[in-house]
């Protein structure tokens, strides 16, 4: 049961729309700039939720926040 869960999640993030906080250079995706309130992923992609670990936690490179869920 809890891989089942554990799949839900990992879907619900990639249909989630998130709002950039803090411009940056995308690194994992052709250097792509991202400037404050600009929506991530950009095209209407699928957010890979563990590349949103990273942006929206403070295990990234720069170490700082650079993402959040939109409309919060």
């Amino acid at each position: 049961m809890a891989k089942a869960e554990e799949n839900k999640k990992t879907e619900e993030a990639k249909d989630l729309r998130y709002v950039v906080v803090k411009d940056f250079k995308d690194l994992k995706d052709n250097d792509h700039i991202y400037k404050e309130g600009h929506v991530y992923p950009r095209n209407n992609k699928k957010a890979d939720p563990v590349r949103v670990e990273e942006l929206s936690t403070t295990k990234n490179k720069r170490k700082e926040v650079l993402i959040k869920v939109k409309g919060e």
